[in-house]
């Protein structure tokens, strides 16, 4: 039950993720049209919520799969973080080329007020963003995924957007049918607060991504614990090389060790299998352990003592 629900989930989300990027181009093709920079910066904006919930879904699987990686995987692992780091410039270029010609209006003065399907199209994006939200609210809870919780705080951010580009457009659009032409800088003004947004939306994607990009060695002390669990296993005889990465809030462990020469082939892959089992178990951010076998000197004695699975505390306990 709990995998269907998961896959649930993530249908879900790259059901919102599809739709915020079909929004995000309606918006910029008729924020051009409708010569609307308050649109146009709404645009970006819904792009780079698309944006931080591919790489949310990104970190939530990496987190929960992570599995023995081959030469290509590992490139391909190493490649997703460099795609969110370019997306993540892209964006804050964006936002940079927009909120600069927002400050050109803003000094210059607007010469005119966005078309009226400008008004249009940010009104029928702020009901289907609201309608989607409420989905996701009757939706999420029956999912058990943690991404849900970034993406609920996501939309609302998005949403916001939408409303202060909404507000700008209205309030231009409302100027010139008044007369006030003073207050076409309404538009510009909303675009500039929301690309002050995506700019800063860019950096935290550039940031995460660069740092998730790193995987860090772990301190002695917390080899020391990994390198005593092993060696009280049943069949190690010597660690060879202990190896422990930090990626994000995961840890990888790659252990060397050799054991009695005279055993066959299956027990020197249960001893390995048994490694696995008890650095998963009695830590529990440890996401995925791989064992390498190799044989000791002749004659070497086992060593005393056993582990039992269900007696082996956990950091929690």
């Amino acid at each position: 039950m709990t995998e269907v629900r998961t896959k649930q989930a993530t249908v879900g989300a790259w059901t919102g993720i599809g739709l915020h990027l079909a929004l995000a181009v309606v918006k910029g093709v008729f924020g051009v049209a409708a010569q609307s920079k308050a649109l146009l910066a709404d645009a970006l904006h819904t792009g780079a919520h698309a944006v931080g919930s591919i790489a949310a879904l990104y970190e939530e699987r990496t987190g929960k799969t992570a599995a023995t990686r081959e030469a290509s995987s590992s490139y391909n692992h190493r490649m997703k973080p460099v795609t969110t780091i370019l997306l993540a410039v892209l964006l804050m270029v964006g936002s940079v080329e927009v909120a600069l010609t927002a400050i050109k209006a803003l000094l210059q003065g607007e010469s005119q007020p966005p078309r009226t399907a400008a008004l249009i199209i940010i009104v029928v994006s702020l009901l289907i963003k609201e309608l989607w939200r409420q989905y996701r609210i009757r939706f999420v809870p029956q999912t058990e995924v943690s991404y849900a919780s970034g993406a609920t705080a996501s939309n609302r951010g998005d949403l916001l957007a939408s409303l202060i580009a909404c507000i700008g457009i209205a309030g231009a659009l409302a100027a010139s049918y008044f007369g006030l032409t003073y207050l076409y800088v309404l538009d510009p003004l909303a675009a500039l607060v929301i690309s002050a947004s995506v700019l800063w939306t860019g950096y935290r994607l550039l940031l995460e991504a660069a740092l998730r990009s790193k995987p860090r060695t772990l301190h002695r002390e917390d080899a020391h614990d990994l390198l005593e669990t092993v060696q009280r296993i049943k069949g190690v005889i010597s660690i060879d090389d202990l190896q422990a990465r930090e990626e994000g809030h995961y840890v990888q462990v790659d252990v060397k060790i050799s054991v009695n020469p005279r055993i066959t082939i299956h027990e020197g892959h249960e001893i390995a299998k048994t490694v696995k089992q008890v650095l998963m178990k009695r830590f529990i951010h440890i996401t995925d352990v791989n064992v390498v076998v190799f044989p000791y000197d002749p004659g070497y004695p086992y060593k005393n003592g056993d582990v039992d699975l269900e007696d082996m505390p956990t950091l929690i306990h």
